[in-house]
């Protein structure tokens, strides 16, 4: 699990009316719990709220770091606090007026999705449990109107969670993998093993999401360690370097290898921020080009067509949110790679939506 850091936007998507009466139709099953419930419109499938995601996460799963299917679509928006139920307080409801708050979305894989985090949500003993009838009168209407909830009023600020959160918890700080084990298992830092909240919620995080035990991701951490070993040995720093870049699957776990092998060229030669985002960039980039030769040269492909609209906004979305502040070099760098006009509509689209 990597710190991921969400975009200082809003996906027009989840400011549309229609949120509104998806949540005021929630409201009244929540009033009388007699009445059937209606299903929740997944408009947090919609391409500018995939895009936007995508930008936050490149093609890793929030939680796993195993790689999203982008062409197949079989990636999932997973609801932090979980929209419906809640596995550990049955009769909660779920946190249905979070459903389309952006700051509660995040990509898995669907085997995370759907096999391990699923509806857990588990708090601290002793913690209340947030509910919609905390809010005042004037609060509960601007929410059913679909506005976001306020930072003063979010759950966060009422309950103490147990499980991970990978924007908000400083997680490349608490959490490395252990290199006295073959099996790599994640576990805290040695300046945080003595932190209650970090232990406590990656004990839980690993208990849902059964990250030291998945036959999958011990294999993963396996081959991993055996290249990056490899690539030391032939002092082939580009290769390695290759693998590290944050928005590539298990990129994390390459990071933490590399530098439980060989902290000076982990130094010297892994990513820095800036080069992160540049190769995201580039890589959104370069699907977009694949994705127009193929269609050029086979017709168009609908699952092509598809993951090319939702990376465009991506790029439009790391344009309007530039990691340095300077949207002028995103502007270039997609110049560069011939795709700035390609990009511009959704770009413009989106800043004055």
């Amino acid at each position: 699990m990597r710190r991921l850091h969400r975009p200082a936007f809003q996906p027009p998507s989840l400011l549309s009316r229609s949120v509104g009466r998806q949540l005021k139709a929630q409201h009244r099953w929540f009033i009388d719990r007699q009445s059937p419930r209606s299903t929740i419109a997944d408009i947090w499938n919609n391409d500018d709220v995939r895009g936007t995601l995508y930008a936050m996460h490149g093609i890793a799963c929030a939680f796993c770091q195993d790689g999203l299917n982008h062409w197949k679509h079989e990636s999932e928006v997973e609801h932090f606090r979980p929209k419906k139920r809640v596995a550990e307080a049955p009769d909660h409801g779920g946190y249905w007026w979070l459903a389309y708050d952006f700051r509660n979305m995040f990509l898995s894989c669907s085997h995370c999705n759907k096999h391990f985090k699923q509806d857990h949500f588990p708090l601290d003993d002793g913690s209340t449990r947030a509910h919609f009838s905390d809010y005042g009168k004037e609060d509960q209407q601007s929410l059913l109107a679909g506005q976001a909830v306020p930072p003063a009023l979010h759950p966060d600020n009422k309950e103490s969670r147990l499980s991970l959160e990978p924007v908000l918890d400083p997680v490349d700080g608490w959490l490395s993998l252990d290199p006295t084990s073959p099996l790599w298992p994640v576990c805290l830092t040695g300046e945080f093993k003595n932190n209650a909240v970090a232990a406590a919620r990656l004990a839980m995080t690993n208990e849902i999401l059964r990250l030291n035990v998945r036959p999958e991701l011990i294999s993963k951490r396996g081959e991993i360690y055996e290249d990056i070993r490899r690539w030391i040995d032939l002092e082939d720093w580009e290769a390695v370097r290759e693998r590290a870049y944050a928005h590539l699957p298990h990129a994390w776990t390459v990071r933490q290898i590399w530098r439980a092998l060989d902290v000076d060229s982990y130094h010297n030669h892994c990513p820095k921020a800036t080069d992160d985002w540049d190769a995201c960039l580039d890589w959104f980039a370069n699907q977009i080009l694949k994705a127009i030769i193929v269609e050029e040269y086979c017709g168009s492909q609908p699952g092509f067509k598809k993951a090319v609209t939702r990376f465009t906004h991506a790029l439009a979305v790391m344009w309007l949110c530039p990691l340095d502040g300077n949207p002028t070099r995103v502007e270039e760098r997609l110049s560069e790679h011939t795709i700035l006009e390609e990009v511009r509509p959704t770009y413009e689209a989106l800043r004055v939506g």
